[in-house]
């Protein structure tokens, strides 16, 4: 079991990553004398971004998830010194930083400089199930009074103007469905996992159960082995925990592209990896008796999807979020 999982306190990934750059390049700039870019990262809007310069990305494959920022490309022409120079200096600052204030950064990720100086972040398996057991939390208990440990309230207003549906009355009638279809499958599974004692929710009633499913019991998810390995490693198990770190990122730290966000195919796009992971993982049968915490981290994101789905059709898409059809 991992209990003592450390909790990060940042909303996204990407937000973190955009502050600990922030820093590191304040710190590079009064060592080697060189002119501050004056961009400056405000925490109180959601790490929005206007110039790019702090931009993330994600990448993925069947092994790992990956974060890459181009900083280093950018700011060598503002400072004139070498790309690659400059993305080691940067690295070096960043594993400075997690040795005095942020220890989450040499515990969390693997930072290298790739070529043309690109840096690399390498999330770990310990990364990745803390921010997966950050999501199945919400909250948790601390020093006798509950502590919030992230919330999925929008940072956006539910039509924000850089935005967009897609177009279409009957196929968007027919992709709320299938989105809809979705969340209520989750829930469905969930108190299904409940009543058979797979896991425990704290509240299982489908007509007074919270925005948040909270599992109870295990108390924490069983995310790693004992050889502290992530247990979910199907690549439908790795491409839903990266649509979910992807769709955090979206809503606390949004690009700096002018582009609209088209919520509903985000949603739709959730819900489909959602299904596909469902029906290419099991959970019942044999692997609940042979392998009972494997199937407890796979119900895990279960539990870490449906807040985003129902946040999605709620808030951003202005439809009702079903418990069951």
């Amino acid at each position: 079991m991992n209990e003592d999982l450390p909790m990060m306190d940042f909303p996204a990934i990407a937000y973190a990553l955009r502050l600990y750059l922030q820093e590191a390049m304040d710190l590079l700039s009064q060592k080697l004398g060189i002119a501050d870019p004056d961009i400056s990262f405000d925490r109180d809007v959601q790490g929005r971004n206007a110039t790019g310069i702090f931009d993330v990305y994600q990448f993925q494959n069947q092994t790992q998830i990956l974060y890459v920022s181009p900083i280093a490309l950018r700011l060598s022409k503002l400072s004139r010194i070498p790309t690659a120079d400059l993305a080691g200096d940067l690295v070096d600052e960043l594993y400075g930083l997690g040795e005095e204030r942020y220890p989450e950064i040499k515990r969390y990720f693997n930072i290298k400089v790739a070529e043309r100086g690109w840096i690399h972040w390498h999330l770990s398996d310990l990364a990745i199930s803390a921010w997966l057991q950050r999501l199945v939390e919400g909250e948790r208990g601390g020093r006798g009074k509950k502590e919030k440990i992230y919330s999925l309230t929008p940072p956006l207003p539910p039509t924000p103007p850089h935005s967009r549906l897609s177009q279409g009355v009957a196929s968007q009638d027919s992709a709320i469905f299938a989105i809809q279809y979705a969340h209520a499958r989750c829930c469905s599974l969930l108190r299904m996992a409940h009543r058979e004692g797979a896991i425990a929710l704290a509240e299982a009633d489908p007509e007074t159960t919270p925005t948040h499913w909270c599992i109870v019991s295990p108390k924490a998810i069983p995310w790693l082995t004992g050889e502290k390995k992530l247990r979910l490693v199907h690549p439908a198990e790795r491409t839903l925990i990266c649509s979910l770190f992807v769709l955090l990122d979206t809503l606390y730290c949004p690009s700096s592209s002018e582009r609209a966000i088209d919520w509903q195919k985000i949603a739709l796009d959730l819900g489909q990896t959602f299904e596909t992971f469902y029906s290419r993982c099991r959970i019942w049968g044999e692997l609940k008796t042979e392998d009972p915490s494997l199937s407890q981290a796979r119900l895990g994101l279960f539990a870490a999807t449906q807040p985003f789905l129902r946040l999605l059709l709620e808030d951003f898409l202005a439809v009702s979020a079903p418990l069951e059809l």
